[in-house]
């Protein structure tokens, strides 16, 4: 899997922009600073600026997205899970995880903490067969609360949430390694609309 980059998370080209920019869109194609800076439906999709050693990078892609992993890296999610929780996780089971950085936080509790302590997303998650669900913080981000597993190592980060969002993202993963993955905020209703598409379409 590709190394965890970093992200600035600009509102605009600022620090970035200094240096010489690369622009793609959601299919990874060069674009022109044109077509990057079209305006775009921001429920469908996202801009990220970014670095690497030696590049500035500006990206679009898609807000949702299915898409499936290696089995080694869905053998090595359970197993860290597992490890963590002191649960087992039957191999039948759909993951659905919920993932923060620190920018997810505020002392308002919105977003981390409101999910947290959805007792109606909870209950959801009770009458649900062969779901193991979790709340996971980045390396950036160690919490008191209650359920919430710390990723310190970044293996759920590296594996399945290259870049930080405000609000946090969220992905299910079927048994057969198909994922459906959603960066930055999100209404409840989601997650259980997605996980029964991801049944229907006989993952």
């Amino acid at each position: 899997m590709k190394a965890f980059i970093y992200l600035l998370l600009l509102c605009g080209f600022s620090a970035v922009a200094q240096r010489e920019m690369m622009l793609f869109d959601e299919k990874d194609k060069p674009i022109s600073r044109e077509d990057f800076e079209r305006p775009r439906d921001a429920e469908l999709y996202m801009t990220l600026y970014y670095t690497n050693e030696a590049t500035a990078i500006g990206k679009i892609f898609r807000r949702d997205e299915f898409g499936k992993i290696e089995p080694s890296e869905l053998e090595q999610v359970r197993r860290f899970l597992e490890h963590v929780t002191a649960r087992s996780i039957p191999r039948q089971n759909y993951l659905i995880i919920n993932y923060y950085h620190q920018a997810s936080y505020n002392t308002n509790g919105n977003c981390f903490r409101n999910f947290v302590r959805d007792k109606r997303y909870k209950r959801f998650l009770k009458e649900q067969e062969n779901v193991s669900q979790f709340f996971v913080t980045a390396p950036d981000f160690k919490t008191t609360e209650a359920g919430v597993v710390h990723d310190a190592e970044n293996t759920i980060g590296r594996t399945l949430f290259r870049w930080s969002m405000d609000c946090g993202s969220f992905v299910i993963l079927a048994p057969d390694g198909a994922i459906f993955r959603h960066w930055g905020e999100y209404k409840r209703d989601v997650i259980p609309k997605r996980l029964r598409e991801l049944k229907e379409m006989g993952h």
